[in-house]
């Protein structure tokens, strides 16, 4: 057992350095700027409608171009740059989500430092790649206004206060869609749909591990689920009894309570029938040791998973389920686990 600030943790006899950042991945995509997080308010509010985004339509950024070609102050006497960062911190996906996460993880481990979530949105934006660098927000946005490409940013917090922030890219979106609500649906719900555009082999791990603030929360800490993730080819290679392996594969780990926690990279629910012969998709609760995850959240905000108890033992070969993080989305799986 390791004693890290208020939390006690568990560990194995390679992991007695735990120096370690607490971790969050952010989608940022210019075309998911039309949904707006409602998970708080200026008062700081944490309470939800059923839905967590709601539609608010794209004129923001032709809005926005009319103003800086006139260089003039919009009805409202708010200035372009902060009707320009309105509209950017919306691109950043679940942004508020992201931040409360990463407070309440300070807050659990013991740490004491601040963390602004207007300067945190300021350090998002200028971390952002362009072809001239610079220091200024407002010219950096401007130059990334028309954008089409989406990045994965990864936030690093240290416990000295330190904030990194990486931007790798996912895609470039060639054609902009023009169905902004589709676009979503397609980009981050794809694994709900009847018939899913990206299926994953989902294998299930060897052995339990132990919930501790390292699976509730996200760290760079990940010498679990780096273990589980190396098992994965092993089981391929057994399943299907050749040396060729799924270009998407995924694992599921589980407590030492034999209850279902997640994968190595995502969250999950797997498909169960109901009393009543319908089907619903059930993800495990926090109290398995999961990660309080992102997309997770939002899914079960909007009415599109439930949380229940899921024995690993009742997951069969050819179970289906959906995985997602806030980077993916959501997407299909069938399990796989050799008979």
């Amino acid at each position: 057992m390791s004693k890290i600030g208020s939390v006690t943790v568990m560990s194995t006899n390679n992991d007695s350095d735990m120096r370690f950042e607490l971790l969050s991945t952010i989608r940022y995509d210019p075309f998911a700027s039309i949904w707006e997080s409602n998970s708080g308010d200026d008062n700081g509010s944490s309470e939800r409608p059923n839905t967590s985004y709601v539609y608010s339509g794209s004129e923001d950024v032709e809005d926005l171009k009319k103003l800086l070609v006139k260089g003039k102050l919009n009805s409202n006497n708010d200035s372009i740059e902060t009707k320009m960062v309105d509209v950017f911190r919306r691109r950043f996906l679940f942004l508020r989500d992201h931040y409360e996460r990463t407070t309440r993880a300070i807050s659990k481990i013991g740490w004491n430092i601040p963390l602004d979530e207007h300067d945190l949105l300021e350090k998002l934006i200028l971390a952002l790649p362009t072809d001239l660098e610079t220091d200024d927000i407002e010219k950096k946005m401007e130059m990334l206004l028309d954008g089409s490409t989406c990045y994965k940013m990864r936030l690093l917090v240290s416990n000295d206060g330190a904030v990194k922030i990486e931007a790798h890219e996912l895609s470039k979106i060639e054609k902009p869609p023009t169905d902004l609500v589709a676009y979503f649906v397609e980009t981050m719900l794809d694994g709900l749909l009847d018939e899913p555009k990206n299926l994953w082999d989902v294998f299930v791990n060897s052995r339990p591990i132990f919930p501790s603030f390292f699976t509730s929360f996200k760290t760079t800490y990940r010498n679990h689920y780096t273990e589980a993730r190396n098992l994965m080819p092993v089981l391929s290679q057994e399943y299907y009894k050749s040396e060729t392996k799924p270009s998407k594969m995924e694992i599921l780990l589980y407590n030492e309570n034999n209850q279902l926690m997640e994968g190595s990279i995502t969250n999950a629910a797997i498909k169960k029938e109901t009393a009543d012969g319908k089907f619903i998709f059930v993800t495990p609760s926090l109290e398995s040791g999961c990660l309080d995850g992102i997309m997770r959240k939002f899914l079960l905000n909007g009415g599109l998973i439930e949380e229940g108890c899921i024995d690993i033992n009742d997951i069969k070969d050819g179970d289906t389920i959906i995985i997602f993080n806030a980077i993916m989305g959501c997407v299909r799986g069938t399990i796989r686990i050799l008979q």
